[in-house]
């Protein structure tokens, strides 16, 4: 479709890849904000869960290695609330084929419509927190982090030392979002039906 590239640059998206991050992130003073889980998490997503994709994705962190940028862990308590999304076997296995093709996916969602509540493409009026964590100093708490910007992203997926430099920072951010979950959880995660899971 002609001009959707344009307009959805425009709302400040744009895809997660290696380009994206150097564009960004090498002008000082801009940030990224980065949905690690993406389209796997959004097929997976249901009402009263906080089900995170998050255990193998470590990009995000190679990245904010070699650009000395913080890690702000960010969680949101209540966004699987406000849609209804349908599970149907043959719809997951054809979102699966989708997501894999065109590397995106929409899952089968509904809401609430303009004049009744049982249908529609509104959001439920449910609330969303968002906490917003303290941000984790890669390069400044390191030497190792200075190292991983001098010796690039070959190092940081090839060295024995650069991959459990990542190693150790993608466990201090996963730990930083279960601490957040622990502490919000009783009064920010009020219609969960199980608890988080990080897969």
């Amino acid at each position: 479709m002609p001009f959707l590239r344009e307009f959805w640059l425009s709302l400040g998206i744009c895809s997660a890849d290696r380009k994206t991050f150097h564009n960004v992130l090498s002008q000082p003073g801009r940030a990224i904000a980065v949905v690690v889980g993406g389209a796997a998490e959004s097929l997976k997503a249901s009402p009263g869960t906080l089900d995170l994709y998050l255990a193998h994705r470590k990009g995000f962190v190679r990245q904010a290695l070699l650009y000395d940028a913080a890690l702000v862990p960010v969680l949101a308590f209540g966004e699987t609330d406000v849609y209804d999304v349908e599970h149907w076997p043959w719809a997951e296995a054809m979102q699966a084929r989708m997501q894999k093709l065109l590397g995106f996916a929409v899952p089968l969602f509904h809401g609430r419509g303009i004049f009744n509540y049982d249908f529609g493409l509104l959001p439920y009026r449910r609330p969303i927190a968002v906490v917003v964590g303290a941000p984790l100093e890669l390069r400044r708490v390191s030497a190792a982090g200075r190292r991983a910007a001098e010796l690039g992203e070959r190092w940081l997926t090839r060295d024995e030392e650069g991959v459990s430099l990542v190693d150790e920072w993608h466990a201090a951010y996963v730990e930083a979002v279960r601490s957040m979950y622990e502490e919000h959880k009783a009064k920010l995660f009020l219609r969960r039906v199980s608890s988080m899971r990080i897969s």
